[in-house]
């Protein structure tokens, strides 16, 4: 068979030559198909009707499979086809900016007022046209028109009026409804003047306010039209407003009171009379013990899960607990005298008190009341059990004590040596240096260290579930996993307040104003000095150093030496050591 194929070839070879040398008009092309020889219709050959009838049905294949029976595509290389698809890229994400681009604005706010400058400039010598603005800033000259255009004018004015940020490049939009956002506008600069100056009733210009009044200016305006909290921040964020949280009851102060400028000038002249570490400031607070955190993280999976999802965890009744216990903290200004803390609660003698060391009594008291509130009775116990007696043994002179004019303070004072003064009414959260954020910080380190209990308990929760059945009920506390006890806010407020950052006290009566211009001074200059130095000082070691170069003095007693030790003592007494007559001995 391939014999006679080869021999058919070689015939049909043969007529095809003999058939062009005797008709000379007939045409030779080349199939890309099959590279086969197609004579014309007129020449003669024997196996002309054979090789069309091939031709025929390779074109019918090809036309089946899905492609032109015609000339094959060119093939071409792999960096071709990447350099096409990334050309069709381009070509649909410049398509999309600028449809999303339409009728915005995407320079700055500068730079257009800058391009409108130079474009219209008076003398021509300055004056720029807009193919050499379109040069200079990278955009088309198209752009450089819409900018220069009365319109495009228009659109920076009222961009420039609106209080934008003139090196914002947001896009700027008409509004859509203009009017409401003016009047609003106009409503909400009119109550913030109305916030800083009114003394009473001070209405707060949140997100509900605002969009309740937008909606009563649109029904005014005849307008069917509700304001959503998407046009809301839109709206603030258009004329560059933006939401604070208010803190503490400062705003209620009104510095301009003649009266209440005179007691504070005249408490400035009153403890210039006195001695520096001398004057003390008390204030009570209440402390939610047993409060825990009520937010929490979440994994991804748990977020995808849907807001249905979120919605259904639950917390438990500590993270709504209210075991209150009051604590009334004192200090002196330079932080050197912590008067002891008294914790008010409302049982007579909580039994889990049998295991507080006598450390933590140094820094702890604890007295009770029926509501765990500071009434005259326990101020006046306070006073002459507490205070006078710590305040005596550290200091040396007439003591100064400032508190605020609380009902419960009211107390007879027979100490002849102390002097009580009170402050005005309801400016404690101004003046006060407990308020400025001695009371805050304390709160804060109480809050610390009780997760930080809590965290270690669960790392050794089979541990103490195992040494759990030897404790008493009544005594469970954080170190076995429970919610927090007595002892345990007086373990941990005695830690706090004898660590207590005397930096920081100091900052609170810098802040105040309440100390004459020297004292003040003085303690800025020791605030400054300090910022270098480690916030708290290890007391115990540094106490030990000071006792073991008195023994050494005492070894080698002569008269000099027993005036350089005491020289020694004074000096560090009175460069803020800390030390006190009763801890020396």
């Amino acid at each position: 068979e391939v014999s006679m194929a080869s021999a058919s070839d070689k015939n049909a070879a043969a007529g095809t030559g003999s058939a062009a040398a005797e008709n000379p008009s007939a045409t030779s092309t080349l199939s890309d198909d099959d590279c086969v020889v197609v004579m014309d219709e007129n020449a003669a050959g024997p196996s002309q009707s054979l090789k069309q009838t091939e031709l025929d049905k390779k074109r019918g294949a090809l036309a089946l499979r899905g492609k032109p029976p015609g000339r094959p595509p060119i093939r071409r290389s792999k960096a071709d086809a990447d350099a096409k698809a990334a050309a069709e890229k381009r070509a649909q994400l410049n398509k999309k900016i600028s449809q999303k681009s339409e009728g915005a604005l995407r320079l700055t706010l500068a730079q257009k007022a800058e391009i409108v400058r130079h474009h219209h400039a008076q003398e021509k010598a300055a004056r720029k046209t807009c193919a050499a603005l379109a040069r200079e800033y990278g955009v088309s000259e198209r752009t450089i028109q819409k900018i220069c255009s009365a319109k495009g004018k228009e659109k920076i004015a009222v961009a420039k009026a609106s209080g934008i940020d003139t090196d914002s490049a947001k896009l700027v939009r008409e509004e859509a409804q203009p009017e409401v956002s003016r009047l609003l506008l106009e409503w909400h600069a009119l109550q913030r003047k109305r916030f800083k100056t009114q003394k009473a009733f001070k209405l707060v210009t949140n997100e509900v306010a605002m969009m309740t009044k937008a909606e009563n200016i649109a029904k005014e305006l005849g307008l069917e039209w509700r304001p959503s909290i998407g046009w809301f921040y839109r709206w603030a964020n258009r004329h560059a407003l933006k939401c604070v949280m208010l803190h503490g009851e400062e705003g209620d102060v009104d510095m301009s009171d003649e009266k209440l400028q005179e007691a504070i000038n005249e408490l400035r002249i009153k403890t210039g009379k006195y001695k520096l570490e001398n004057i003390f400031n008390m204030d009570e607070t209440g402390l939610l013990f047993r409060l825990l955190p009520n937010r929490t993280f979440v994994t991804k999976a748990e977020v995808k899960a849907g807001k249905a999802y979120i919605r259904s965890l639950r917390g438990g009744k500590a993270l709504k607990a209210k075991d209150r216990v009051s604590l009334v903290l004192c200090t002196n200004t330079t932080g050197s005298v912590r008067i002891p803390t008294l914790m008010i609660g409302e049982a007579r003698q909580p039994a889990v008190f049998k295991n507080l060391g006598k450390a933590d009594k140094r820094w702890v008291e604890y007295t009770n009341q029926s509501n765990s509130w500071m009434d005259a009775q326990v101020c006046q116990w306070w006073f002459d059990n507490v205070f006078v007696p710590t305040a005596r043994r550290n200091c040396q002179g007439k003591i100064l004590l400032i508190w605020d004019n609380c009902s419960g303070h009211k107390l007879n004072n027979t100490h002849a040596d102390v002097e009580i003064v009170s402050l005005p009414p309801n400016v404690t959260s101004k003046f006060q240096p407990l308020d400025g954020g001695i009371i805050m910080s304390v709160k804060r380190q109480y809050k610390k260290a009780m997760m930080t209990k809590l965290i270690t308990a669960v790392d050794n929760w089979d541990a103490l579930q195992r040494r759990k059945k030897w404790v008493r009920w009544g005594c469970l506390g954080l170190d076995h996993g429970h919610q927090a006890n007595m002892l345990d806010v007086a373990r941990i407020i005695a830690d706090v307040w004898r660590d207590f950052s005397r930096t920081t006290v100091a900052k609170c009566w810098v802040n105040a104003h309440i100390l004459s211009f020297e004292h003040e001074e003085f303690l800025q200059d020791w605030i400054n000095s300090q910022q270098d130095a480690p916030r708290r000082v290890d007391k115990i070691a540094e106490r030990n150093d000071f006792v073991a170069e008195l023994v050494n003095m005492l070894d080698n007693w002569h008269p000099v030496s027993a005036a350089a030790g005491a020289g020694m003592y004074k000096e560090r007494s009175e460069g803020g050591g800390g030390f006190d007559l009763g801890q020396a001995d």
